[in-house]
């Protein structure tokens, strides 16, 4: 991994659109999502991008989190562009946000995750837990 991306909380409509794809190409979870939800996504959670320095409409990388910054954070939609993965930008990015002011005082951080990526995240300090999730249908 070299030094060449920023890290922001801020996307141009590039940037957005990049995002986009990377969520149709690099995700099974995320193929189905469209421009307007994400632009309204984006204004209503904390989120890092990782840029690509040499050409900024490109994102690296993405995480979010919805948090009261006391008790509970909740991350989302950790993903990096196909490209890049492999090559230590996932695990920047998790510590990277896990660093937030908003995140430093909460009690408990979660996230989920699919099996495959499990040992990802039990390498960077997460442990997987007995969860009772429920779904409103």
């Amino acid at each position: 991994m070299n030094n060449n991306y920023v890290v922001t909380n801020q996307l141009t409509e590039n940037q957005i659109v990049s995002l986009l794809e990377i969520y149709k190409k690099d995700t099974v979870w995320g193929t189905t999502r469209n421009l307007d939800d994400v632009k309204k996504m984006l204004r209503n959670c904390n989120f890092l991008a990782l840029i690509n320095s040499r050409d900024a409409k490109e994102i690296i990388g993405f995480a979010r989190f919805l948090s009261d910054s006391v008790y509970r954070a909740m991350i989302y939609d950790v993903v990096v562009s196909g490209k890049y993965q492999g090559r230590g930008f996932g695990k920047l990015l998790i510590n990277l946000l896990l660093k937030q002011d908003l995140l430093q005082s909460v009690e408990r951080i979660e996230l989920y995750t699919r099996d495959e990526k499990v040992s990802f995240y039990e390498r960077l300090g997460f442990k997987k837990i007995a969860t009772n999730l429920m779904r409103k249908v």
